[in-house]
């Protein structure tokens, strides 16, 4: 038997909040990117990695996010136009999944 030990430790409301509103600021500076490189792909028909690449210091001057995040913000706005070709697939040729 493994025995595991949980220490508690304090904090205060106030760096709790600060925290949660840094995270909630990122995260939609995040989702505001990918709507922003959805766009593009969605415009160009933009299906590969270079070609979304194209876009990225544009996008990163407009959400002031580091470059990391603006990777991971591509990379949902392709894997989404993907899902959306899949969906279209679907519904032309009548079947369900």
């Amino acid at each position: 038997m493994e025995m595991v030990k949980t220490i508690k430790i304090p904090v205060a409301e106030e760096i709790t909040n600060r925290k949660l509103n840094i995270i909630n600021k990122i995260s939609s500076r995040v989702t505001y990117g990918v709507m922003l490189y959805l766009e593009k792909i969605i415009e160009g028909g933009i299906t590969k990695l270079s070609d979304a690449n194209k876009y990225q210091r544009e996008i990163r001057e407009k959400t002031g996010l580091p470059s990391a995040f603006i990777q991971c913000a591509r990379d949902r706005a392709l894997w989404m136009y993907g899902c959306i070709g899949v969906i279209r697939s679907c519904i032309k040729s009548g079947r369900r999944e």
